[in-house]
């Protein structure tokens, strides 16, 4: 059964995939306490995989399952093409998901977002079935992915509304930090419709309840959304800057989330968004940023932001080099 998402559930030998680094006794945030500095990753991983070779025959299967999935979850995060990552996870995740639902709701959103990125919008629609069929049709998780796999039009009206409507203390949820997802997405839905003031609103909420909860890593994931959110506001946040600012230092080395050194197909400096390859779909033909927007329904302001964020992510120039390392990594 599900459990109101301010009900924080018990974790084995101090492992919070919540946090960016090690649990700590909770205190409100600064932005510069120990208590937020990062242990090694990879000592985790250790702890996990003597975890998962001390049970071979996986008798406490609640535990092993859970360990095999933060592994999981780790290599793909420390793989920039995580194919391997995402195998792992599709056969662990479809054959134990009935049985431990919890395993479910913990990956569901990473686990969604590396089949997008790999396997295509069809394949993530998938995972939002299963999640729907084993947390809920009306669970925030299932919620959540499904605003995800069918996003809403740009500036469409009502945009995000159900997910609003989901996203409360009440919500059926099966963990915390999918409510501050949530707010996280919503956050990002009003910035897409160049409502700002709204934008700010939804993102100190999701602050608020990311503090109160001591979850950090939902700003890294649907493609680092809450931490570009973050990059643009603070030092206007008011009592929550400590924390936004402590979001925004750890990320960059948070557990399982250092890339590998220069290879030949370097790792982006965080994934694109869903709208940004849609746009960078856009960029191999000739047209203005004026046509775009027109094209997309949405201001040539929105187009140049989100053609700032692509060149940033794939740490281009222009637009031509944008297209030329697109399509060396496969994104075109």
């Amino acid at each position: 059964m599900a459990v109101p998402a301010c009900r924080r559930p018990r974790r084995r030998g101090g492992l919070a995939p919540g946090r960016l680094g090690p649990r700590q006794p909770h205190r409100r945030s600064t932005g510069s306490g120990d208590g937020c500095r990062s242990a090694p990753g990879h000592g985790r991983r250790g702890i996990l995989e003597r975890l998962v070779t001390a049970d071979p025959l996986v008798c406490d299967s609640g535990l092993i399952v859970s360990a095999q999935t933060l592994l999981s979850l780790s290599a793909s995060a420390a793989d920039p093409r995580r194919r391997s990552a995402l195998e792992s996870l599709n056969a662990l995740i479809r054959e134990n998901a009935d049985a431990h639902p919890r395993v479910l709701s913990l990956c569901c959103i990473p686990w969604f977002e590396l089949t997008g990125a790999l396997d295509g919008r069809a394949e993530a629609r998938r995972v939002t079935l299963l999640v729907e069929k084993v947390l809920g049709a009306d669970s925030l998780e299932a919620v959540l992915l499904r605003s995800l796999a069918y996003p809403p039009a740009p500036g469409g009206h009502g945009a995000g509304e159900r997910l609003k409507a989901a996203a409360t203390p009440a919500a059926r949820c099966w963990r915390g930090s999918t409510l501050v997802s949530a707010w996280i997405v919503l956050a990002g839905i009003a910035e897409e419709g160049e409502r700002s003031a709204e934008a700010d609103a939804r993102l100190a909420r999701a602050l608020r309840l990311a503090e109160q909860l001591r979850v950090e890593r939902a700003f890294l994931a649907v493609g680092g959304l809450g931490v570009s959110l973050l990059g643009t506001r603070v030092g206007r946040l008011g009592d929550l800057d400590g924390f936004a600012s402590r979001i925004l230092t750890r990320s960059a080395q948070a557990p399982g989330e250092n890339r590998p050194g220069p290879g030949p197909t370097p790792a982006l400096v965080a994934p694109l968004t869903e709208r940004e390859r849609v746009l960078l779909r856009e960029l191999p033909f000739h047209q203005s940023v004026a046509d775009i927007a027109r094209k997309h329904n949405v201001s040539p302001n929105t187009v140049k932001t989100h053609l700032r964020n692509i060149y940033q992510k794939l740490e281009a120039t222009d637009r031509a080099r944008a297209v030329t390392i697109a399509q060396e990594r496969g994104l075109l």
